[in-house]
């Protein structure tokens, strides 16, 4: 790993990680011993990169008192260098930290109980009427949250189109182009089938992503398990799309969280699954669907995987014309929509030219001393 170039300070660490350091600085500035110090290293933690920043507003979003604990986020330095004091005269001293901390799991529970009958409620009259028809878009460099009328999660990423078709008896998914990840609600008796290329993705209650790029479909779950059904032909051109077009299958697979598959349309011949399927590890779907979150993450990826990356995200096409730095290697994170820090990092720090052509070109290429 000593030869990765890091474009961000730090290691690289996963959602979970974070989610779990921010939970320790809750407990932590819940103390009533909370010092100047202290909170400066909690400031810096926080400003580490938006996964940070999101992970603590997740989890004080029970707190009672939320305003004032999120007014961390902003608050003020002064001018010796050490943050104001976070607490308003009277806030936060009339109960023990641990009776505070209980309080906050009771409305936890509270709160994930008004939630869960919520979520009842709404499917209940949802199912009333199930037909739904309905078509959604992002432009480059856009994602967008989508729920669906079952109560099912769909998450788009850039430059990304799906259409959707409930009855009675299905719910049915066709991804055009781009890429979506999908938290299907539970419904043994209609499944969740998602077209994409040249093949199906058949679900019940599970969680997966599906990747429409030239040439190929990749596919990741998350959780739960899902079968994938392949076909001789890119069914997604079709107009009408139903349960029945599973019949024409040549091929079919379970694949369960955890793993991924890549279907290329180079290949004709789909019965050896050993070659289709592969194991991947947590950190690699997190790098992989980082992206949920507006973050681009790399680790050890070469400078010509990085701009592919980057270039979805981008109306304006970066191309290396140096073929001298196409493999050198980084590793780090930022987020999607910053295109300019890259580049500028890129620039400053590693000799790399950043040159704009024209208003829709940007050239790479080694910067040679005068």
């Amino acid at each position: 790993m000593s030869n990765i170039i890091k474009l961000t300070q730090g290691e690289i660490k996963t959602r979970e990680a974070i989610t779990i350091e921010a939970r320790s600085w809750l407990v932590r500035l819940d103390s009533d011993e909370t010092r100047d110090a202290e909170l400066n290293e909690f400031h810096d933690w926080l400003n580490r990169s938006p996964y940070h920043r999101e992970a603590f507003r997740q989890v004080t979003s029970a707190w009672d008192d939320l305003d004032q604990l999120v007014n961390i986020l902003d608050r003020p330095v002064t001018q010796s260098g050490i943050h104001e004091d976070i607490r308003a005269p009277g806030t936060f001293t009339v109960i023990s930290g641990r009776l505070r901390l209980a309080v906050v799991a009771g409305l936890v529970l509270v709160a994930g109980v008004i939630a869960a009958l919520s979520v009842y409620w709404d499917h209940a009259e949802v199912m009333q009427s199930k037909a739904h028809t309905a078509g959604y878009t992002t432009v480059i460099g856009e994602t967008r949250s989508i729920t669906l009328p079952d109560s099912s999660m769909v998450r788009m990423n850039t430059a990304s189109e799906i259409e959707v078709h409930y009855t009675e008896g299905t719910r049915i998914i066709k991804l055009s182009k781009g890429e979506a990840w999908f938290d299907v609600y539970h419904d043994p008796d209609r499944p969740f089938i998602v077209y994409a290329g040249r093949l199906a993705v058949q679900a019940v209650g599970t969680a997966f992503s599906v990747y429409v790029k030239e040439g190929k479909v990749d596919l990741t779950v998350t959780s739960g398990r899902i079968e994938v059904t392949t076909f001789k032909e890119d069914v997604s051109t079709k107009s009408l799309l139903g349960p029945e077009v599973l019949d024409t299958a040549v091929y079919r697979v379970p694949v369960v969280a955890g793993q991924n598959m890549v279907l290329d349309d180079s290949i004709e011949d789909v019965n050896d699954k050993i070659e289709l399927v592969q194991k991947m590890e947590p950190g690699q779907i997190e790098k992989r669907l980082s992206w949920r979150d507006g973050i681009l993450m790399f680790d050890n990826d070469t400078l010509e995987e990085v701009i592919a990356e980057i270039n979805r995200y981008s109306t304006i096409k970066i191309v290396i014309s140096d073929p001298e730095i196409r493999d050198m290697r980084f590793g780090g994170y930022f987020q999607a929509s910053d295109v300019t820090t890259i580049l500028a990092t890129l620039e400053q720090n590693y000799g790399i030219a950043v040159k704009q052509l024209n208003p829709d070109v940007i050239n790479l290429y080694r910067l040679t001393p005068d």
